[in-house]
């Protein structure tokens, strides 16, 4: 469940910008039920939901390596919130940049309060980016939660059960396996190429179909131990 709650537009000098836009980002807020990783209160636990989150929730940027960026952790008004920026493709926005300001925090043992921030810049000899992180401090120095009662229980007996776990201070950038399937038109040029261009059409469409086959399932599998890696923390607490 997500609301986009607020669109910001920068404009410059049409002068010298052409239409004067020169920026936006947009303030989204959402609750993502993750039931897999109760509790969420749990450090290893949320961490783990969170490249869950960045792998599978459709508005987040998620190239490996580029995502999770200056992880940070910061108490807001007595609840901890954990944040970072990932980098989206620019030019799928007709922009000179754009990423995202994400934080999260647990409200209940499976539930995860998310905010995000998308930021676009189209001029980057601009102060946007200080302007940007301005108006974020300030929305997210506004928010106030008061978890309920069964949360609050929930949340003690996560404290008292493991008094010594904390969320990391320091993450590296999130990394994860990805396997790219070819472009049909470039596989079949390339099957034909193999074969010196002199196989009949069919046999060419026949190996065609077979190796899309075979890289689809290699896609599939990919993503699926991407998918079982969230749930690590399981193993370790079995240990």
């Amino acid at each position: 469940m997500g609301l986009a709650l607020k669109d910001w537009r920068f404009t410059g000098l049409p002068i010298l910008d052409g239409t004067g836009v020169i920026g936006d980002m947009t303030f989204e807020v959402s609750i993502e039920n993750m039931p897999e990783f109760a509790s969420l209160f749990h450090p290893r636990h949320l961490e783990c939901a969170i490249e869950r989150y960045i792998y599978k929730a459709y508005t987040a940027y998620r190239i490996p390596g580029e995502c999770r960026q200056n992880w940070q952790l910061k108490t807001i008004n007595g609840i901890e919130w954990a944040g970072y920026q990932s980098v989206g493709y620019a030019g799928f926005r007709s922009a000179e940049e754009c990423y995202e300001s994400v934080w999260h925090t647990p409200i209940t043992d499976q539930h995860l309060l998310t905010v995000r921030f998308d930021q676009v810049i189209r001029k980057k000899r601009t102060r946007l980016a200080e302007i940007y992180e301005t108006i974020i401090d300030r929305v997210m120095n506004s928010f106030e939660i008061q978890l309920s009662c069964d949360a609050k229980s929930q949340q003690e007996y996560i404290r008292q059960k493991f008094p010594n776990e904390r969320l990391s201070g320091t993450l590296l950038p999130y990394e994860f396996e990805e396997y790219e399937v070819d472009n049909e038109y470039d596989l079949i040029d390339e099957i034909g190429a193999q074969n010196n261009f002199e196989l009949p059409h069919e046999e060419v469409k026949k190996l065609w179909e077979t190796e899309k086959k075979r890289q689809r399932q290699m896609k599939n599998e990919a993503r699926a131990r991407v998918i079982e890696s969230h749930l690590r923390f399981k193993l370790m607490e079995k240990e």
